[in-house]
């Protein structure tokens, strides 16, 4: 059966109309259902021709006219596509910040994008929340090979962890497909080292590639009576006693880790005299974030971080990492026999 582009269609399975606008790779067309303003991709076996299922003998071609924005809406904003860009192996759905520059040349902002490298439309809902505050919330349909932005994020922001929620349902010939959906917090170790060239935008942002395809996640295999066992079994609970799962890997790393870190700079650098006064914190600061990071690592779960008391400087920055740290679960400075106020306990 022949088609071109406005010829009137019926889906075989659905019995749904509407109008080819745009013809795909692999016999498929894409085409604007009535009365939805949504179009889908289709393969061309799944299509009937109107004007040959009712013989007409002077079929009109139809016109793809876009469909009218609510007032008061603005319409999501497609970045334009270079040309000679094109799609080697999809990254599937995708959600990019794109780095703003100030006059001074300085990073101060990123755009938002989610971006659809595959050949399928999707529809999604995407939030971003920051300390609990919803600060960007979007419903939207995001078509095929495009890009949406939806909103920005300060560079101060990424300090405290936004954290992201992405959901997503492809768009298929029977309707919307299974809903996806994933949570992640940004952080900005992690952050800095993700720049890539982003597909559609073709240029260097921060990319995360949150679903690789539609197909659902496996559902995990079903686990044995005596691995069960072993993986619940502890041993019996104490109020003033703290447990952690260790890594079995890491046991000569955890026997040997010290839970007490003394940030005196003249414990920590051996030419300390030679040392300016404002690179000090600096160099206590980048000690905490070592000690910090090897603590998680092998599995421990009380620390002292003696850190004196002075002006309070070092505690105050010490405290701000802690409340940005997800795997802290608890961190107090008081009066200890050993360290006087000295020292911030913290628990993980």
């Amino acid at each position: 059966m022949l088609f071109v582009e406005g010829s009137r269609v019926k889906l075989k399975h659905t019995g749904h109309e509407g109008v080819i606008t745009a013809f795909l790779e692999a016999d498929m067309a894409e085409v604007l259902l009535d009365g939805d303003d949504s179009e889908i991709p289709v393969f061309l076996s799944d299509l009937i021709r109107i004007d040959h299922e009712h013989a007409s003998a002077n079929p009109v071609k139809a016109k793809s006219v876009p469909a009218k924005q609510p007032k008061g809406e603005q319409a999501p904003v497609y970045p334009e596509i270079a040309s000679q860009y094109a799609i080697l192996k999809s990254m599937g759905i995708q959600i990019a910040f794109d780095p703003i520059e100030s006059s001074e040349g300085i990073t101060s902002s990123y755009d938002i994008y989610v971006l659809n490298d595959t050949r399928y439309g999707v529809v999604y809902h995407f939030a971003l929340s920051i300390k609990t505050e919803l600060m960007i919330e979007v419903d939207n349909k995001l078509d095929q090979l495009s890009a949406q932005k939806i909103g920005s994020l300060a560079f101060d922001s990424l300090s405290s962890n936004p954290q992201i929620e992405l959901e997503i349902r492809q768009l298929t010939t029977e309707g919307q497909g299974v809903p996806l959906s994933k949570n992640f917090k940004i952080k900005p170790k992690q952050f800095f080292k993700k720049s890539l060239t982003a597909p559609i935008l073709n240029r260097k942002v921060f990319l995360y590639q949150v679903f690789e395809s539609f197909d659902a996640p496996e559902k995990p295999k079903e686990e044995d009576l005596r691995s069960y066992t072993e993986r619940n079994t502890v041993a019996p609970s104490d109020s003033d006693f703290y447990y952690s799962t260790v890594d079995p890997y890491n046991v000569t790393a955890f026997a040997n880790f010290s839970n007490e870190l003394d940030l005196h700079i003249e414990k920590i650098r051996a030419n300390h005299q030679k040392i300016n006064k404002d690179s000090i914190l600096k160099i206590q600061l980048e000690t905490f974030d070592e000690f910090m990071n090897e603590a998680i690592r092998v599995g421990a779960t009380q620390l002292f971080v003696i850190h004196g008391i002075g002006k309070g400087k070092l505690k105050g920055e010490i405290a701000k990492r802690l409340e940005q740290t997800v795997e802290v679960k608890s961190f107090k400075n008081e009066f200890h026999p050993r360290y006087g106020w000295g020292a911030t306990e913290i628990l993980l």
